[in-house]
Parts: C-alpha cells; sequence; structure tokens
C-alpha cells in the first residue's frame, strides 16, 4: 500500500467527509461522527498526514493504544459507508510514528478489474490495420419494424424540395429509415371487465429502434435541421395508423384513436410544414388521429393553430402534459382540446404520496381534467395499485360524475382485439411498446409481449444501396455497426459471428475490439470494455472441461490478474461492466474429438449469459449444427432463467459470400479500374476461382498481389490457374504464419497427401485416423525422424486448424472447398512427372479440374514426354496410367483448339 494513490482534500475528501456525516445507514458511531470534522480540518493543508500527529489531533486526552484502537475503528467503518473515498494506512506492525495516512478514491474490486483490463488490452496484430478495411461493404438485416422509404422519398421531394436537395445521403437515410411505436391508453374509470385499448401514442422510432433523443442527436450530426425530422415523423405515423387499420377487416370497428405530437417547429411560418403533412390526407383519413400540443408551445404558435384548425376543421386535438403547460396557453387551448394529459414525472409522484392521503391523491389529478373529458395518466406501471385505488374511491364516492380516466404507461398491455395487428420488436427490449411489422414479415420464434425472440441478422457483402424495401432494413455502414448495434440493444446476450474461410470474421471482429477501446477513451467508465480471447491458445483439456474462469485464465495471459480477481472478471461480464470476444471456436472445435465437446462449450457460455451481459462468440459454420438446432440449443431456459424473463437470447450474424457482380466494385478499391476488370474476368475463367472469390479476404489476397501474379503469367506463358492458386495458398499460409506451429511446407506436403489419398481411393473425405497417419508421416518425413514436436498432438491441432480443411456432421476431414482438393492433387501429380515418378499417374480416371491444374503448372515439353512414354507402354499393369495419360492429352488438344 503506497500513499502515491492519494487524493487532495478538496473537493473529493471534504465532499465525502460530508456525506458521512450526514448518510442514515452509514454504520459510523456517535463518537465517529465527532471526529469528522476534525479529520477534515487535519488534511486541509497535506493530503498525507504522519499517523501519530493524526491521532494526537483527533484524541489529544486518550492514551496511544485507545486511540490507535479508535483510528482502526473509524477507519474500517468509515470505509465500509462507501461515500466515494477510503481512509488508508499501511495495515503492518510498524510504530506508528512511522506510518502515514491518507485518502484514496474509493474503488470497488469490480472496477479494479475492469480498469485492469482496459488499461491492458491484448496485443495487436499488424495484419489487422483500419486502413485495410471495406468501408463501403453494406449490411442488410431484416427488419421487424415498418419503414415508408419510398413514400417519405416521393414526399421530401415533391413536397419539401429545396430542403429535400439539401440534405446529404445520411440524413436522408435516416429519414426514409423511420418508424414508429405503438403505446396503448387503456381505460381504467369507469373499470370495465377486459380494460379495453382505448387508443394509442405514437412515439417517434428510429430504424434499430432509437428514440427520439437518440435521433436528435444524429441530426446534429448529419446537420439535419429537426423541424424537417419532426415532419417526416409526423409523417410516418400516420401512414403507420393508416397501414394499421387496412390491415383490420372492414367488420373491426374498435372504437379507438391514435395521437400524434404537434410540436411547435411544425407550427412554424403559418404552419407550413405541419399543412404540408395533413393536406396529404382526407377527411375521413384524419378521423383516426389526435394531434396532442406539447407543453413548449407558446403564443406564438396559437394563431397558426388557429388558421390550422379553421382550415381543417375536423381536426382533434389534446393537451400533453398539461400539467407543465403555461396557464395561459393552457387556458387558450382548453376551448379545443378533448382531452388532457398528466406527464409520467407528475404521475409518478402523486402515486408515491397516494398511501398517505388517497383522497389528495385523487384531487391531485383530477384537478387537471376537462369536463366530461377523458385524462390519460402516463407512467403507469402497476395497474392493479390505480384500478384499486379508483374502485376504493368510487365505493366512498369521491369521485364527481361523468369522470373518464385513461392510463398509458408501462402496466398497459394489448387487449386480444388488437394482439394480432402490433408485437414487441425482437431484440429491442421494449416494455409496453409495441410496433407494427412489415408486410409478411414473420417473427423467427415467440414474439409475445413478455419475451422478444431472437433475432438472425444476415450480413451481405455485396449490397450496394438497394432498394430498401419494407421488409428489410439497410445499413449504410460496415457489418461492424451492426455489431455495434447488438453490443448496444438490451437483454440480448449473446451474439454470434458465423462465416466461410476468408470471409472476414477475425479482422472484423479485431476492429469492433477496437472500435469499443476507442470509445472507452471517449467516454470512459460508462463504456465496456472488451476482453478478447483466441480460443487457439487455449490448451486443449481447458477447452474440452474447463470452466469459464479457466477458459478466460488461459486465453487471457496477457492480463495480470491475481488468482481472486479471476471470480470479479465473470462479476463484470454479468454486471455488463465487460463485453467478452472469443474467437477462433470453429479452430478450437477440431481438437475436441470427445462427441459433445463444442456443444458442452456453448452450454457453458450460455450459463455466463444473464441479461446485462454481452458475449461475442466468432466462428465457421461447420462447428455449428443447422440453424433449427441452433435456435433450440439457445433457448432462455440454458441462459440460467426461465423463458419468460431471459429476454431474445442470442442474434446470429452470418457473413455471407461476396455475389459475383460485385467483384469488379469490390476490387476497384484495390485496383485501377482497367485491372480490377480484368482480374474480375480472369477469375470467371478459372474453375471454382469466382466460388472462392466470393470470400472478400481471399479476393483481396489476390488484388493485392495482382502485379506479381501477371508476371508469373508472362514468364510462365500458360494458363493462369495454378498460378492465382498458388498465389492465394501462399499467401494465406503466411498469413496464419504467427499462430501456427508446422512451417508452410509441412501444411502443403499433408494437403497434397490427402489429395492424393481421396483421388486414389475415390473418396470425397478422409477419416480422422488417416488424417493423423499423414501428418505424423509427413512431420517426420520433414524432420527427419526427430521431429521437435509431438506431431501426433501438436501437428495434429495445427493442420486441423488449418484454413483448407473443415469437418462434415460425422466427423469426418474434407476439403472446405473442392477446387482445393484438385489443386493439390494437380500439384502432386505436377511434383511427381517433373521428378521421373514412372506410377505418377497410377489411379482412377483424373478430374478434368485437376488436369487443368497440371497443365499449367508442368511446362509442355515434359508433359508430351511423360505422355508418350506411358502411351507406348503396354501391359494391364499400365492401363491406369494409359487412361490418365490420354485424359491429359484429350484436355491438351482441346486447349490448343
Amino acid at each position: 500500500m503506497s500513499s502515491s494513490n492519494s487524493i487532495p482534500f478538496e473537493p473529493q475528501v471534504s465532499e465525502a467527509l460530508k456525506r458521512a456525516a450526514t448518510k442514515r445507514g452509514s454504520g459510523l458511531t456517535r463518537v465517529d461522527r465527532a471526529a469528522l470534522p476534525l479529520l477534515a480540518e487535519a488534511f486541509q493543508t497535506n493530503s498525507v498526514l504522519p499517523l501519530a500527529r493524526l491521532l494526537t489531533q483527533l484524541w489529544p486526552r486518550s492514551e496511544r493504544r485507545n486511540s490507535l484502537n479508535r483510528f482502526h475503528q473509524l477507519k474500517r467503518r468509515f470505509n465500509n459507508a462507501r461515500v466515494g473515498v477510503v481512509l488508508c494506512s499501511p495495515s503492518d506492525n510498524r510504530d506508528p510514528e512511522k506510518k502515514e495516512v491518507w485518502f484514496e478514491a474509493d474503488q470497488s474490486p469490480l472496477e479494479r478489474v475492469t480498469s485492469e483490463v482496459r488499461s491492458s488490452p491484448e496485443p495487436d496484430k499488424p495484419f489487422y490495420d483500419p486502413a485495410l478495411y471495406y468501408p463501403t461493404v453494406q449490411g442488410r438485416t431484416q427488419s421487424p419494424l415498418l419503414t415508408f422509404p419510398d413514400e417519405l422519398t416521393r414526399f421530401g421531394e415533391n413536397h419539401l424540395a429545396d430542403s429535400w436537395a439539401a440534405l446529404s445521403e445520411p440524413a436522408k437515410e435516416l429519414l426514409c429509415t423511420l418508424s414508429t411505436r405503438f403505446m396503448p391508453i387503456v381505460q381504467i374509470y369507469p373499470q370495465e371487465a377486459d380494460n379495453p385499448v382505448r387508443g394509442f401514442e405514437l412515439l417517434a422510432c428510429g430504424a434499430r429502434g432509437e428514440l427520439y433523443g437518440a435521433l436528435l442527436k444524429r441530426c446534429r450530426e448529419y446537420d439535419l435541421p429537426l423541424d424537417l425530422l419532426d415532419t417526416f415523423l409526423l409523417l410516418v405515423q400516420v401512414l403507420s395508423v393508416l397501414e394499421l387499420r387496412s390491415r383490420m377487416p372492414v367488420s373491426a370497428k374498435l372504437p379507438a384513436f391514435f395521437s400524434l405530437n404537434l410540436s411547435p417547429p411544425l407550427l412554424a411560418d403559418g404552419a407550413r410544414l405541419a399543412r404540408a403533412v395533413i393536406s396529404r390526407f382526407d377527411k375521413k383519413q384524419r378521423e383516426l388521429l389526435l394531434f396532442e400540443l406539447t407543453e413548449k408551445i407558446r403564443q406564438p404558435q396559437l394563431e397558426p393553430l388557429k388558421l390550422l384548425l379553421a382550415e381543417f376543421e375536423d381536426l382533434q386535438v389534446g393537451l400533453d402534459d398539461v400539467n407543465d403547460h403555461h396557464l395561459l396557453t393552457a387556458a387558450h387551448l382548453g376551448q379545443y382540446a378533448c382531452f388532457t394529459k398528466l406527464s409520467h414525472e407528475y404521475v409518478q409522484a402523486v402515486l408515491r404520496r397516494m398511501p398517505e392521503a388517497p383522497e389528495e391523491f385523487l384531487k391531485a389529478l383530477l384537478i387537471h381534467a376537462l369536463p366530461r373529458k377523458p385524462l390519460v395518466l402516463e407512467g403507469i406501471e402497476d395497474m392493479a395499485l390505480v384500478l384499486a385505488l379508483f374502485q376504493d374511491m368510487r365505493a366512498k364516492e369521491a369521485i364527481s360524475e361523468g369522470v373518464l380516466v385513461y392510463a398509458q404507461g408501462f402496466g398497459c398491455v394489448l387487449d386480444a382485439d388488437w394482439k394480432p395487428y402490433l408485437h414487441i420488436p425482437p431484440g429491442m427490449g421494449w416494455r409496453g411498446q409495441f410496433a407494427l411489422p412489415p408486410s409478411g414479415w414473420t417473427s423467427r420464434a415467440d414474439a409475445s409481449e413478455e419475451r422478444a425472440s431472437r433475432g438472425l441478422w444476415r450480413h451481405d457483402a455485396g449490397e450496394y444501396f438497394k432498394t430498401r424495401g419494407q421488409g428489410e432494413r439497410q445499413s449504410t455502414a460496415p457489418i461492424l455497426d451492426l455489431i455495434m448495434a447488438w453490443a448496444n440493444e438490451p437483454a440480448v446476450p449473446i451474439a454470434y459471428l458465423l462465416g466461410e474461410t476468408g470471409s472476414g470474421k477475425t479482422f472484423t471482429t479485431r476492429m469492433f475490439v477496437r472500435s469499443l477501446r476507442e470509445m472507452g477513451r471517449a467516454h470512459g467508465s460508462r463504456s465496456r470494455v472488451p476482453l478478447y480471447i483466441d480460443i487457439r491458445e487455449v490448451p486443449e483439456a481447458i477447452a474440452r472441461s474447463g470452466t469459464l474462469k479457466e477458459i478466460l485464465r488461459s486465453g487471457a495471459t496477457h492480463l495480470r490478474l491475481p488468482e481472486e480477481d479471476w471470480d470479479h472478471v465473470l462479476e463484470a461480464l454479468s454486471a455488463g461492466r465487460m463485453l467478452l470476444v472469443l474467437d477462433g471456436i470453429d479452430e478450437k472445435a477440431a481438437h475436441l474429438a470427445e462427441k459433445g465437446a463444442i456443444q458442452r462449450f456453448r452450454r457453458i457460455l450460455h450459463s455466463a449469459a444473464v441479461d446485462a451481459a454481452k458475449i461475442l462468440i466468432v466462428s465457421r459454420h461447420t462447428v455449428h449444427p443447422d440453424e433449427e438446432t441452433m435456435n433450440r440449443e439457445i433457448r432462455g431456459d440454458e441462459i440460467g432463467g426461465p423463458p419468460l424473463d431471459a429476454g431474445a437470447d442470442a442474434r446470429i450474424l452470418e457473413i455471407l459470400p461476396l455475389p459475383r457482380q460485385d467483384f469488379e466494385p469490390f476490387l476497384t478499391h484495390y485496383l485501377p479500374a482497367g485491372d480490377a476488370a480484368a482480374l474480375s474476368d480472369q477469375l470467371a475463367q478459372v474453375h471454382d476461382l469466382a466460388d472462392l472469390g466470393s470470400r472478400a479476404c481471399l479476393l483481396r489476397l489476390l488484388a493485392e498481389r495482382r502485379h506479381e501474379v501477371d508476371r508469373e503469367l508472362r514468364t510462365r506463358g500458360k494458363p493462369g490457374g495454378a498460378v492465382l492458386y498458388e498465389t492465394m495458398v501462399r499467401e494465406w499460409l503466411a498469413r496464419d504464419e504467427e499462430k501456427s506451429i508446422l512451417v508452410s511446407d509441412i501444411k502443403t506436403a499433408v494437403m497434397e497427401q490427402l489429395a492424393t489419398e481421396m483421388w486414389q481411393a475415390g473418396l470425397d473425405s478422409i477419416s480422422p485416423g488417416d488424417l493423423r497417419r499423414n501428418v505424423i508421416s509427413e512431420v517426420n518425413r520433414f524432420y527427419g525422424g526427430t521431429p521437435p514436436i509431438d506431431p501426433a498432438r501438436t501437428g495434429l491441432e495445427d493442420i486441423r486448424a488449418a484454413a483448407f480443411l473443415t469437418r462434415d456432421e460425422e466427423g469426418a476431414c474434407l476439403f472446405v472447398h473442392r477446387s482445393f482438393q484438385e489443386f493439390f492433387l494437380g500439384r502432386r501429380l505436377a511434383s511427381g512427372i517433373t521428378q521421373g515418378d514412372p506410377d505418377a499417374l497410377e489411379g482412377p480416371p483424373l478430374p478434368r479440374e485437376a488436369i487443368g491444374f497440371l497443365a499449367s503448372l508442368v511446362s509442355r515439353k515434359t508433359l508430351l514426354e511423360v505422355l508418350t512414354r506411358d502411351l507406348t507402354t503396354g501391359g494391364s499393369k499400365r492401363a491406369a496410367r494409359r487412361r490418365n495419360a490420354e485424359l491429359i492429352q484429350q484436355y491438351l488438344s482441346a486447349v490448343e483448339s
């Protein structure tokens, strides 16, 4: 313990001592409180004091032993009071004359661990350079919110042409993706049997469920005028109302109104903006609407409001938050209002006083009601309490005749008439708020009022500003933004980031972690701190049977935490202070030969995923079951709580392949337009390379090595398939070099041997035992029988984690893409032919694709010599070689022609 962490007296220590003196239940005794002013006086000039001097100032007449005991008791009780600072002194047995006393900022074990993780970022990798990140990849997700992009675009272009033209593209997109939230308004007095929904208030909502405050912040970022935001929100809300009623049967005559805010900006300039929206709808359509006049309306807006009401005689208005209205304005508006509303702050404050004087509570509410017109109480959460109160007051005849009271708040639910049409959007953590889903949209799981369903987000790397439909939410940012949206949404603790080899999973993950750390530097302790764990660094035994604590401790070796603090790491995760990123589960899963090991690993993670936790799991698809099984395995009851309380338990983000038509636009970020078009055409001509190119990472590798490839092609003067595949394999192995144990030559030899054996046996996969045998053989051959590693264990793990192999449902090993198998076979054949191996072509008929790779790896002269030798050699033993020689000759003839 050191006094170097001491803090000055003003203001933190001074304020803490004042809080301790007045705090109830602090545990401080009368004697302790009497010592606090003396303690304050002693530390006013010095932040560190000798203990002996302090004891004399606090208790000058006490013996040293008694005063020392009093100090230890004061220190213990003061520190337990949790007032923001702690009193510190050495805990050794030195003489008080040699000790010092000081104050430090109180830091809980949880804060200490979080601070340590934040200040000890995992080692960065040079490959993950933000400059390499492709920033214009579009993300598309199925949206549970109804939007009207086409209608809003036409409105902007036709009715607000000048203002619309001046907006930036992000600002236009923000407006076009606005949606709305429906909050039911329920009748509570006189009470009816089913407490029917009498109306809805429509509130602002962004494409990701953002509230109005978040939308205002984005408006400032995009220089979007706030009056335009209010205008487009009003239009979206009217369109939502009309869409809802159009989906209901004609026979459904439900007495409901829909209230919308008519804000002061809409009444400016003679109510120009309000008129632009309202005039688009006829009288019958406007009958459903009720416009709330906010407390921000003042005298200057009254005249345009009167003109608007005179022009549209059917308009209905009400007073929102009437308790906050200016008295003079409220008096003028009262003659037009058909209902009044009390703010949730006012209602909550009255409810807190209710048990003491129910009659006074009732009076404080009803004083704001208009005669025989509804009074709406916002902020009602305990519906049973309010209903009981009104019934009790009715029994006492304390309520005048004609009083009509409605409720709005989390305690209001939909009745059976409305449930078929509105839902709680999955993953948004809404309570008492509902949305109208897009046409044809169906939730992937139960989307009941109590529980938001899990969602499936698919990120398509090839979506370039395509036309936005009502059934999808378009993101103008990379997949990074989609993950960040999950990190910020409530009640969805787990996300899976899935993708094929080379799709950019790890790169995206690294960028996500980096972004979180940058946010932490900007916002301090208010943001989650990321803890990145590379599962490939976790020992096999721990990954197979260890606890989550053991997995984290073995994977985060860069953290220098004492043993007891690892429990606080789990606490920080559960408390929402930390976000856990687990990368490479697919590669570690390959090591877990024991059946069910990866399922157990997933269950460990889900058991830790309480509501506040956030865990991002990154892997290839192959280690996870099919989607139906996966959804079944991540039920709420596996997260440590009943399904109705668990919320949406997982978000699945799938990185989809890059479509063929988007190769060239993608490549233009790395190559001149002409070179990008040439490489795109070349990829289309090489067998299966276009399919592999759909992995954005592999496509970028080819683009970055374009000049080397061209030079090699000019030197060889042969078909370019093998050159491109060789480049891709070489760069991919180099990329993984620092996390590999085996050198690239061994990995290549193993792949060639596997491809050859599978060809000769006519198989598409190979057993784990055969893979093990091949790895041992190639490692021993490379090191002359004395390898520095255990090839049966470490070497096998390294091969299993290679990007060229995967596993099927039965556990057998196969190439992640058939063209890799054909390339490595062609490579082994080329090696055998150039070395004069007479049995190189011995085997079943060669696939045409493998022959193509062979023809681009071996010179024509050498091939012709081999073909002549094998075609002129007789005997049944040479039949297979002769057949393959003829196939090669036919291929060469076809290429020449």
